[in-house]
């Protein structure tokens, strides 16, 4: 059964549309892998597509044509006549380079790959969603699903930073809407698209409401862990889960060396949850008000 790592993905059907075909066995385990994961998943010649694709969008009546719906599928492809016609569908495209083409330039198109035996259903997903502008959801925990923040989430944003136990210890939400929503719609396509992370907010499994916020800052020379839960989920153990989630996720996933911590010196909660998740301190910053701590994760 597929998991999807966006909730409102309808990728279906990822299309091979290559004309160096690498060692077919090399093909067949990356195409089982997918139809594994709950994808359809072939090879078309290209000789086969080209008329179709290149002058107009196909029913989805003849047999290997591409569906009418672009929406559901992902197309994998060497060839930038057939990338260019692809985006100009709305059809999610990743790029394939090798040694016949390694100066092809795949303009519009997000993501390339060099190695057939890269491609998984994860990094499909985050190609197809990153197409389309849907968020991913990047952890799930036993109570809570991460995902990155859409605009659609601001006005619950508002009403969790309305509490002003969350303001007096971190940077409050813009005054002005407008303005918040201006920089949320910055941040998603240039901190998810460039680092691969950022802050996240936390959907409560149970009744679909978010909850808070958590994730991780990229920093100048570190990344930064961050959290905030509404009140009504405070003292539940909710930060705990879903930080000791992240942590996890930085060293399995986006492998990196220390995640650090700034703390207000009076907020009591998150310098407890620092000594639970083993953070160890730095010395005194700048801010005296701050207290610096760093985990060691690789």
């Amino acid at each position: 059964m597929k998991k999807k790592i966006a909730a409102d993905s309808q990728l279906h059907k990822i299309i091979f549309l290559i004309d160096a075909l690498p060692e077919t066995e090399l093909l067949s385990r990356t195409l089982m892998e997918l139809w594994m994961s709950g994808y359809e998943a072939e090879r078309i010649p290209v000789e086969q597509i080209l008329p179709q694709l290149t002058e107009a969008l196909p029913d989805h009546d003849a047999q290997n044509d591409v569906p009418a719906d672009s929406q559901t599928i992902l197309i994998v492809t060497d060839r930038t006549d057939l990338a260019d016609a692809a985006l100009r569908h709305g059809i999610a495209v990743i790029g394939y380079l090798h040694e016949k083409n390694k100066d092809a330039s795949f303009q519009g198109v997000r993501y390339l790959i060099t190695d057939i035996s890269g491609l998984d259903a994860r990094f499909c997903e985050l190609a197809y969603c990153r197409a389309h502008g849907l968020p991913l959801t990047v952890i799930e925990t036993a109570r809570c699903l991460i995902r990155e923040i859409t605009l659609e989430d601001i006005p619950r944003l508002y009403e969790i930073y309305a509490d002003p136990a969350v303001t007096d210890h971190m940077e409050a939400l813009y005054a002005d809407e407008a303005a918040e929503r201006s920089y949320i719609r910055d941040y998603i396509d240039k901190i998810y698209s460039f680092y691969g992370y950022g802050m996240w907010v936390v959907i409560h499994k149970e009744d679909s409401l978010l909850i808070g916020r958590a994730g991780i800052e990229p920093k100048e020379d570190t990344a930064e862990l961050g959290y905030v839960i509404a009140k009504e989920y405070r003292r539940q153990g909710y930060a705990a889960e879903v930080c000791r989630a992240i942590l996890l996720h930085a060293a399995d996933c986006l492998c990196l060396p220390e995640v650090c911590a700034r703390v207000h010196k009076d907020n009591a909660a998150s310098l407890r949850l620092c000594e639970k998740l083993k953070f160890q301190p730095l010395p005194q910053s700048d801010d005296p008000d701050m207290l610096l701590f760093r985990r060691r994760l690789n």
